[in-house]
């Protein structure tokens, strides 16, 4: 993760081991990387929401946090998430995962 993220998440009290969540997309047939996406939360307040954000191999952006979080959270300060998406490859000595079916 890059420095000034990790700086970030610093400041936001937010520990880049622990994320919300945190799922895979499988292999990008047009990179050969792996898609892993989830999000971090912390209590606070977006001034304004943007888009996408780019901090080297690391995409993000803030949002609503989803799904909808516990009554105590839905009035200011909010439950806000950091919404990430990074392509990887695979590195480990396991084989690579068979693609799964997915519904039409």
């Amino acid at each position: 993760m890059p420095t000034d993220l990790l700086d970030l998440f610093a400041i936001l009290g937010i520990d880049p081991e622990y994320e919300s969540d945190l799922f895979d997309y499988g292999k990008d047939p047009n990179t050969g990387l792996y898609r892993y996406s989830g999000w971090y939360n912390f209590v606070g307040t977006v001034v304004e929401y943007g888009s996408m954000q780019n901090a080297g191999d690391f995409l993000f952006e803030f949002g609503a946090a989803l799904p909808k979080p516990p009554e105590p959270f839905q009035t200011e300060p909010l439950l806000i998430a950091i919404d990430f998406m990074i392509l990887l490859p695979w590195v480990i000595s396991e084989p690579e995962p068979v693609p799964r079916l997915r519904a039409t």
